[in-house]
């Protein structure tokens, strides 16, 4: 018969125990040491919270670039010079006529939409076994329709990018309003679905076992890596300070906090599938430090994204 064993003839707590379970309790007939569960414990957490901050990044950069490089490709088509810091026409702009500052500035809300439907297409049909895919997928979804929707508050309350477009085409201060709650309403209706998605892009159960780790992997693998990440992107991008990034960096904030009030258990989840044992993703940061030192080199040489 299977028998319970304590360890060290008592029962021990987790540690740290905001991370686990209070009490080590196990049922297999060899007791494994404590050092041996905390390690494994604590290496799962270590690789979820890196790999997301990696991917995370990693899926910003390719948002930002993407869209930047649109804005600066369809301005210089049409001759409308954009400063991409705070979105906006400089007086000495060589065209600023309404029709050619619609193309520009709608150009940047296409960019954002399409990579945005392009990113949650790809989530939707990648394999299991494929679960570094999907997250990579997944962050980029969510930093698109996130960029897309802050990027529009932002314009709107400052005459700016897309608010330069309903500045000058005399929208109402209502329909502006309307606008701004339905963009804030979007941001939160994500948000309230982001730990679903996450959650099923685990290898481990023991994130969703309880209430708590449900909340702590709420807070490693998405808030963290997002607070962590917009930090590293500032020092790669220190050459611009804009308020835009601010906004893209409350509205992920935003984002993430309905995520901490769904008290689902999921225990229905599939979890990933993975051929080799889960790990650090070297692949993807070797990716995304060629992607930093490209863009760093580009600013160098003053080609402004």
């Amino acid at each position: 018969m299977e028998r319970l064993h304590k360890i060290g003839q008592s029962w021990v707590p987790y540690f740290p125990s905001f991370l686990f379970q209070k009490r080590i309790l196990t049922r297999t007939k060899k007791d494994m040491p404590i050092d041996s569960v905390l390690k494994q414990e604590l290496k799962k957490w270590i690789i979820a919270f890196s790999n997301n901050l990696v991917l995370f990044l990693l899926t910003f950069l390719i948002v930002f670039l993407a869209h930047n490089a649109v804005l600066s490709f369809v301005g210089f088509f049409t001759g409308v010079k954009v400063n991409l810091n705070n979105f906006t026409i400089p007086f000495n702009s060589p065209n600023s006529s309404l029709s050619s500052i619609i193309f520009v500035f709608l150009s940047g809300p296409v960019t954002l939409l399409s990579l945005g439907i392009i990113f949650y297409s790809l989530f939707r049909v990648a394999k299991r076994k494929k679960g570094i895919l999907k997250i990579l997928f997944l962050w980029g979804y969510i930093n698109s329709f996130n960029m897309l929707l802050a990027y529009m508050v932002i314009g709107l309350l400052t005459d700016s990018g897309f608010g330069e477009i309903t500045w000058r085409l005399h929208f109402s201060d209502m329909m502006k309003i309307m606008l701004i709650f339905v963009s804030m309403l979007l941001i939160v209706l994500i948000g309230n679905s982001n730990s679903k998605y996450f959650y099923t892009t685990t290898f481990s159960r023991s994130f969703t076992e309880t209430r708590r780790k449900r909340v702590m992997f709420i807070i490693i693998a998405l808030l963290l890596p997002v607070v962590i990440g917009f930090g590293i992107f500032t020092l790669i991008n220190y050459s611009s300070n804009s308020f835009y990034q601010q906004a893209v960096l409350i509205s992920l904030i935003l984002l993430i906090i309905p995520s901490f009030r769904d008290k689902q258990a999921y225990t229905h989840i599939r979890l990933m599938r993975d051929p080799t044992k889960p790990g650090i993703v070297w692949g993807w940061v070797f990716v995304l430090a060629a992607l930093v030192c490209v863009y760093r080199f580009l600013l160098a040489f003053g080609i402004v994204f």
